[in-house]
């Protein structure tokens, strides 16, 4: 008789534990579906292809294209190899950064 009964309570906490689990599990499906606990598929497509986002690309881009020219101007003004080697390796970083943002569109 004490088995039985330790085997009821045991089987109504597994019911109660695993039922909680699948509530939570549902919620957090529905919240995130629903956008509230995550971005959407929709959200993201609508991000990717907003207008605030293509001119943060384009003035980024801009940026480099400054720095780019800056160091194409310092690379031909110095005489100093080391310099040269350095300004050399900050030009290539700068053309590695704008093939980037190119590929973010």
């Amino acid at each position: 008789m004490i088995k039985d009964k330790e085997k009821q309570e045991f089987g109504k906490w597994w019911i109660f534990v695993t039922s909680l689990f699948g509530i939570s599990l549902v919620m957090i499906v529905l919240l995130n579906l629903f956008g509230i606990l995550g971005k959407t598929l929709v959200e993201e497509k609508v991000f990717s292809n907003s207008f605030q986002r293509k001119a943060g690309l384009d003035e980024e881009r801009a940026r480099y294209e400054a720095e780019l020219a800056k160091v194409n101007s310092l690379i031909t003004n110095t005489r100093d190899l080391k310099e040269i080697k350095e300004l050399q390796a900050q030009k290539a970083m700068l053309e590695v950064l704008i093939r980037t943002n190119e590929n973010k569109r």
